[in-house]
């Protein structure tokens, strides 16, 4: 699928927009969820989140490129980072407690996510001296507060 072709699927579906800093980050759509209370969602990149710290996510997923590509910088458990380049069709496993984040992003970059049930109370940031910063996760039907993409 290109761009025009998610933008007009998503159109009727609810969506949040996640900001970084006060700024537009991300577009999360809810697709839809299964009899295991497993969550498919879409991502539309707006900018990399290269200025924050690390972070990590408070469930497992498999993230699919749909169009566009980024860069992501992922720690290893030995506290080494290094730079994967995904493209479209790419698949990122993510589980609980892996830090990494978007340094580059493409335009319009568009991911599926599935995210699996049985998610954590919290997630965190990791600041550059090791410091952890514990985060609330969002409630498991977040959806339900939200409207439709006004454009």
């Amino acid at each position: 699928m290109n761009h025009s072709q998610l933008m007009l699927l998503t159109r009727t579906m609810p969506m949040k927009t996640i900001q970084v800093n006060g700024e537009d980050y991300l577009e999360r759509y809810f697709v839809g969820v299964d009899a295991h209370g497993n969550q498919d969602w879409l991502h539309r990149f707006l900018r990399a989140d290269s200025e924050r710290h690390m972070h990590s996510h408070p469930w497992d997923a498999d993230s699919t490129i749909l169009c566009g590509m980024y860069v992501e910088q992922i720690q290893r458990p030995n506290g080494d980072k290094y730079e994967k380049y995904r493209y479209d069709g790419d698949e990122n496993i993510i589980t609980v407690g892996r830090l990494h984040r978007i340094i580059e992003v493409e335009t319009n970059t568009w991911t599926h996510m599935k995210v699996y049930a049985g998610r954590e109370p919290h997630w965190y940031f990791i600041d550059d001296d090791g410091v952890k910063t514990e985060m609330k996760t969002s409630p498991v039907e977040w959806w339900k507060d939200c409207e439709c993409r006004k454009y």
